[in-house]
């Protein structure tokens, strides 16, 4: 990796009767450690003066040219302000990023100034980035000064203070649903490279990031890991890919991955699944039972209806729960969706305990016939596509069955999704804004009416909500 090649440099006073043995001379022996491209001066407006004076003695007694800049000043009074000397730092170093300067290629020398200036400098370095700086020290004479000739520049590093800094960001990531940044910021904080998640993706992310060819070494000079540290990013790595997996609906990946959850660094205990999530997930990963190759009577479509109540039952909870997290991060449209769909599927339950499947209707069923006889829709005789129930007619045939629980809770508010059908999401071609409040209301509605088909549908819910508070319903 190469070297650092901008050294930037705090300027202090020294002493004023001294001023070359204890600030210039000092300060030119740090310059001449390193090969510098840029050299930053960052001067207070007391010591505006001497920056000048110093770049001119540099030039007279240094046996190589210098590049040395002097930088904007602390106004006037704010040199003992350490959030005021941050706040200039942060600009100094936020400028220079933004004309193309690598955080890797500076070190940040905050020998001199205040003590309000030195520990600015060090916070802005966690802050930007910079992980290397550096401290002139020596031998101190009787007026606290460093004794001439004794001066050695120490390089230090912020690296661990930027690791928390990165660690404490993709944990916030992790904990507010965005599993899959927070998974390519660990492997970028530990130096992994980011793995696709199947060969086929391998391949794929090949062909559009271009990475067949070599990737360049990078000039972070990020110091190697501790053990401890490195276990706190597989942790949390292996936390992402789980939770990520699960969100995505991926659940044979997410259950394959829940058993590399044993041990969990500290860190991470909060975001880690209980086991009534790790019962949910494997729940969710089970085989959907396939319809039997041979299906000669109408019991056996009855059977195979009723097989499938509990994987409508547990995709229905993870819905209503996916639909919560959506909303928490503002993707309304997704979150209506997914309640949009969670409601259908309690509808094909409710159905399923009756051994009818609305996905896959048996046309010699007596109790089907007998309702596609005596109800119309519309003025007109009910038609099916495919053999398939759209969400109005499960609700008819819900009604003509005189389904006690339908009547009594989910009836009056089974008309409320319908607007989706307009959703670009679904058949239409504009978004129906919805306030978060009322989409809230609505959510809260579908829970409601899943929570009461069954017992045991609440602890299911339970069982899919995710355990980290941030992620949790937000009304």
């Amino acid at each position: 990796m190469p070297d650092p090649d901008i050294l930037i440099m705090t300027v202090g006073r020294g002493n004023d009767a001294r001023r070359v043995d204890t600030l210039y001379e000092s300060m030119r022996k740090s310059m001449g450690q390193g090969h510098w491209r840029r050299i930053v001066l960052l001067p207070s407006a007391d010591t505006a003066a001497l920056a000048d004076e110093l770049t001119t003695y540099v030039k007279r007694n240094h046996s190589e040219p210098l590049h040395i800049e002097v930088g904007p000043e602390i106004p006037a009074g704010e040199h003992e302000d350490e959030d005021r000397c941050f706040a200039h730092f942060d600009r100094v170093l936020e400028g220079l990023i933004r004309g193309g300067e690598d955080p890797a290629n500076l070190v940040f020398d905050y020998t001199r100034g205040t003590k309000a200036m030195s520990a600015a400098a060090v916070l802005t370095c966690v802050s930007r980035g910079v992980e290397k700086i550096r401290y002139v020290s020596g031998k101190r004479g009787e007026d606290g000064n460093i004794i001439p000739g004794s001066e050695s520049p120490r390089d230090g590093h912020t690296s661990t203070a930027i690791f928390r800094r990165e660690l404490d960001s993709a944990k916030t990531l992790l904990v507010s649903g965005h599993f899959e940044q927070a998974r390519l910021n660990l492997s970028e904080l530990g130096g992994l490279t980011p793995e696709a998640r199947t060969p086929a993706q391998t391949e794929a992310w090949k062909r559009a990031l271009g990475a067949i060819q070599p990737r360049p070494e990078p000039c972070r000079p990020r110091r190697e890991l501790t053990a401890d540290q490195m276990r706190e990013v597989e942790s949390g790595l292996q936390l992402a890919r789980f939770w990520g997996a699960w969100d995505r609906f991926y659940y044979r990946e997410a259950a394959g991955l829940a058993g590399r959850l044993s041990d969990v660094h500290p860190f991470w205990k909060n975001a880690a699944p209980l086991p009534i999530h790790i019962e949910a997930i494997q729940r969710l990963a089970r085989e959907v039972p396939r319809r039997p190759k041979t299906r000669n009577s109408v019991a056996d479509h009855q059977q195979h209806a009723r097989s499938l109540a509990e994987v409508h039952q547990r995709l229905a909870a993870d819905l209503i729960q996916n639909a919560w997290r959506r909303w928490w991060n503002g993707e309304y449209e997704d979150a209506l969706i997914r309640a949009f769909r969670a409601q259908e599927l309690i509808g094909h339950l409710r159905l399923c305990r009756r051994g009818i499947l609305a996905s896959g209707l048996c046309l010699e069923d007596p109790v089907v016939k007998k309702w596609l006889a005596a109800d119309t829709y519309r003025g007109a005789p009910i038609r099916l596509y495919r053999n398939e129930l759209a969400k109005p007619m499960v609700a008819r045939l819900l009604t003509f069955l005189g389904d006690e629980w339908f009547r009594k809770h989910a009836s009056g508010a089974w008309e409320e999704l319908r607007s989706r059908n307009q959703s670009p999401l679904t058949h239409g071609l504009e978004c129906q804004a919805t306030a978060p409040e009322s989409l809230a209301e609505l959510l809260h509605k579908v829970e409601q009416i899943f929570d009461t088909e069954a017992e045991e549908n609440a602890g299911l819910l339970l069982g899919s909500g995710f355990p980290v508070p941030e992620i949790g319903k937000g009304a």
